[in-house]
């Protein structure tokens, strides 16, 4: 976390817990693709060829490279929220208000890069609280930075609302 000339940037790993647990799945689906490549034989009574098995394995690895940081920056121009190729640039001029809002499974159900059954998306990787973006030209956005009270106030500042 870091602020200097105008310019902060925020990196916010996924939790341990999600982390450990896709990746687990991954060494799962590798081990049996990679022994029933090995042996010549499959797995289980009603096995998955293993071109099902490359492709879940491929599926996974995908969504683990592309989830595991959640980036937040502030500049001059105004907020980006990315998830490695996933990006959304919100300009301080179609901000309308800025405030806290906690971020529950009920509403966006899960982790990642969701959207609200209300309208809305949620950049989270974690539930509690959060940052909520009113847009004038666009649905809201949530995200959840390490301290959502210190970048509500950055942002305020960085777009002149106070």
């Amino acid at each position: 976390m870091s602020l200097k000339d105008g310019y902060y940037k925020e990196e916010l790993s996924a939790p341990f817990w999600a982390e450990g647990l896709l990746l687990g799945c991954i060494a799962l689906i590798s081990g049996l693709w990679f022994y029933q490549l090995l042996s010549g034989s499959e797995v289980g009574p009603n096995p998955a060829p293993n071109s099902v098995l490359s492709a879940i394995d491929v599926i996974l690895i995908g969504i683990y490279l592309t989830f595991r940081r959640l980036v937040i920056i502030l500049d001059h121009e105004g907020v980006q929220l990315s998830y490695s190729w996933i990006k959304r640039r919100i300009p301080y001029s179609d901000i309308k208000s800025v405030e806290l809002y906690t971020v529950n499974p009920e509403e966006y159900g899960g982790l990642g890069l969701r959207y609200s059954n209300r309208g809305g998306e949620a950049f989270s990787n974690r539930f509690g609280e959060g940052v909520k973006i009113a847009r004038t030209q666009d649905q809201d956005i949530v995200f959840t930075p390490e301290n959502p009270r210190r970048l509500m106030k950055l942002i305020r500042e960085f777009a002149e609302m106070d």
